[in-house]
């Protein structure tokens, strides 16, 4: 909205001032600035959550990454278990069936028996069974027999060697708490000002034309003076009243004669 201003600028202001235009454009003006601060805040404040959201966002893809990588880390620790848990079975049967065996050939264990013995041990007894027939004595926890029966007993399998520790499952991380939004947010913006319902006239001080229907004076003809206009006018009023009563008087008399 514009409004035409002529004339003289102080009482152009004072105008304006009267319909309200000068406390507008300075409300509005300052309605400006706070919007465009406003704006500029709810910018910022976009920016900093949309960068919250994306460093979240990545970390949980590096820890899905990571679980995907735990789980078959742990696949794999499980099969090693099982097999570490065949593998001690089967070793068992084998131990519990060669000492069977020994038994039957007359081979006698000691209560302190481990349920296996060394290599070393088993290949002294395989060199003397061709020739050595004779029992041989145990000392302390050794089996006693025959060289022959000896060979018998279980060889001690290697060691099993212990399973790796399987590593901690990872956890997701935490979700960072969503950012505050600055003061100058947190309470909307108040509504843009408007102008004043009422237009201020247009202030013109310059020369107007003179309408076409307005009367003029004949400039031969002396414009009356104010006092001797209504003095003259005053007497012609009298004198018209007066010469209009002795008619009327007159007229009365001539109706009533006859």
């Amino acid at each position: 909205m514009s409004y035409a201003l002529t004339g003289n600028p102080t009482r152009s202001f004072q105008a304006l001032q009267a319909f309200g235009v000068v406390d507008y454009a300075a409300d509005h003006a300052a309605w400006l600035a706070e919007k465009a601060a406003y704006d500029r805040a709810v910018m910022g404040f976009a920016a900093a959550s949309a960068g919250a959201s994306a460093g979240w966002s990545m970390a949980m893809g590096g820890y899905q990454r990571d679980l995907a990588a735990w789980n078959t880390e742990a696949a794999a620790y499980s099969k090693l278990i099982v097999a570490r848990q065949q593998q001690q079975l089967k070793n068992q049967i084998a131990k519990d069936k060669a000492n069977a065996e020994a038994r039957a050939a007359g081979v006698v264990i000691p209560a302190g028996y481990s349920g296996c013995v060394s290599q070393a041990q088993h290949d002294s007894w395989v060199a003397t069974c061709s020739w050595a027939s004779t029992t041989v004595k145990g000392l302390g926890a050794d089996p006693t027999g025959s060289p022959c029966a000896l060979a018998l007993l279980p060889v001690c399998p290697p060691p099993i060697p212990p399973l790796p520790g399987l590593r901690p499952k990872p956890t997701p991380p935490p979700q960072p708490p969503a950012p505050t939004p600055p003061a100058l947010i947190r309470s909307p913006l108040r509504p843009e000002p408007m102008p004043p319902s009422s237009t201020p006239p247009v202030l013109n001080t310059a020369p107007q034309p003179i309408p076409s229907n307005t009367p003029l004076l004949n400039p031969s003809e002396p414009a009356p003076k104010k006092s001797g206009g209504l003095i003259s006018n005053g007497l012609i009023i009298v004198v018209l009243a007066g010469a209009s009563y002795a008619l009327y008087r007159t007229f009365k008399k001539s109706k009533a004669a006859a």
